[in-house]
């Protein structure tokens, strides 16, 4: 049987560590493998019956331990002996737990570290290799002991349990686990530690999960039978589809999925679905029925979809045109661009533009401008006069000279002006009226500004 030592750390008079322990006793000098301070003991020392600086014991002074008194390590008896290094051996203990990674087989352990108490790959009945220890030292790790000379081949033979990837059909399941993933050691035998019956938390979906935190195997409601929502998984790896939603159709609620349900057509009406006119029905299915709606009929009186105007009627020279499309029924008498001024201009041109949209006017002679703007932005008409018994008039005719589309005016006495908002590459058409002239010189300026 090897020498088992106890090994205590630190350096301290009134204070003992113990590795492994929580133990402190007092009045003893502590060493490390019988080393005080990274120091070793003197060699003309141990052996003097002195327990001297760096030393645990020496021969049979053992500063007063025996195996039950040790702190930490819970023998409950046999011999404590003091070693040839002045360090205790506590091989000859009995009972108690050992300290597991001080490379010292003691207590109840298999084996410690390095310490294998003598055991190989052969004597657990492997052909070669080397053995190890598991770091619980409670038991022996084979991987890299060889358990027959083909092992490595690929092929499972012999007394190996698999081979590389030949597993012989076997499974966790067929181990005994719930789950898992099965796989081999180096050494031939089964690598259990894939397998368990506690491997949901992983993010692997393994036998008997539905899914495994944020991994849903591609699943989502709708796949599982539902209409919409988020599926989540729980912490027990079965689908949550608290956060799917069903929907009814019949309900009244047009929800998603549905294009209207009874009388709910999610705002839709025939307009919006591309018509003139009419109603929608919902169907039993929850489907929008457009049988109800209306195309638009030009001349039909009804301003339908794809119509600019309709007049009741499809000829033209009336402002709407056949196609229901405002048409010019006035003609500019000259044009105007932004920052121009025009002056002394008569009022008086021939152009008569009645049944304007925007405020009843006379029919008195009118003078119009054509101006179409460069960009998009705001446009300032004004006129201008010095009488001021002279009385103008001023409207504004938005993408034809139509009094249809009248857009804005101005018709308090004297002079007007108007400010409006054009879009680039539409004409506008300034009307100028000629309203009330009281014997006084009729003559305007007209200028139009932009921003």
């Amino acid at each position: 049987m090897s020498m088992r030592r106890f090994v205590f750390i630190g350096l301290d008079v009134g204070a003992l560590v113990i590795v492994g322990a929580l133990a402190i006793v007092g009045a003893m000098a502590v060493v490390v493998g019988g080393c005080a301070s990274g120091q070793p003991p003197d060699g003309e020392t141990c052996g003097n019956g002195r327990i001297d600086p760096g030393e645990l014991c020496d021969t049979t002074n053992l500063g007063g331990f025996t195996c039950e008194t040790l702190p930490g390590l819970g023998f409950s008896g046999g011999q404590l002996a003091c070693g040839v290094d002045c360090s205790m051996d506590t091989s000859a203990c009995t009972g108690g737990g050992g300290v597991c990674g001080n490379d010292v087989r003691d207590g109840t352990e298999l084996c410690d570290g390095e310490d294998l108490g003598g055991e190989t790959c052969l004597s657990q009945g492997m052909v070669a290799g080397t053995l190890l220890c598991l770091p619980d030292c409670g038991s022996f790790d084979l991987i890299r002991c060889t358990i027959s000379e083909t092992c490595g081949n690929g092929l499972r033979d012999g007394p190996e349990q698999c081979d590389q990837s030949d597993l012989a059909g076997a499974t966790c399941e067929i181990l005994g686990y719930e789950g898992g993933t099965l796989d081999c050691q180096a050494s031939c035998l089964f690598d259990e530690s894939g397998c368990g019956v506690d491997l949901c938390g992983n993010s692997i979906i393994e036998v008997g999960e539905d899914c495994d935190a944020s991994n849903l195997d591609d699943e989502t409601c709708v796949s599982l039978g539902l209409d919409d929502g988020t599926l989540t998984c729980t912490a027990g790896c079965a689908f949550d589809t608290t956060g799917c939603t069903t929907e009814v159709c019949g309900d009244g609620t047009a929800d998603v999925g549905e294009q209207c349900d009874g009388m709910d057509f999610a705002g839709e009406d025939c307009v919006s679905q591309g018509f003139a006119d009419g109603s929608l029905v919902c169907t039993a299915t929850c489907a929008i029925d457009t049988t109800g709606c209306t195309n638009a009929t030009c001349g039909d009186g009804v301003v339908g979809a794809g119509e600019e105007c309709d007049d009741g009627g499809t000829s033209g020279g009336d402002g709407c045109n056949a196609t229901c499309q405002w048409e010019n029924t006035c003609s500019p008498d000259d044009t105007l661009t932004c920052g121009q001024t025009i002056s002394n201009v008569s009022g008086v041109s021939g152009n008569d533009v009645s049944n304007n949209s925007c405020n009843g006017w006379n029919t008195n002679d009118d003078r119009v401008y054509a101006f179409t703007a460069a960009a998009n932005g705001n446009a300032t008409a004004s006129v201008n006069c010095d009488d001021m018994a002279m009385d103008y008039d001023l409207y504004i005719l938005e993408g034809a000279c139509n009094p249809g589309l009248c857009l804005d005016y101005s018709v308090a006495s004297g002079c007007n002006s108007v400010n409006f908002p054009v879009a680039a590459g539409l004409t506008y058409y300034i009307v100028v009226e000629y309203y009330l002239n009281e014997g006084f010189d009729d003559n305007f300026d007209i200028s139009l500004s932009c921003s």
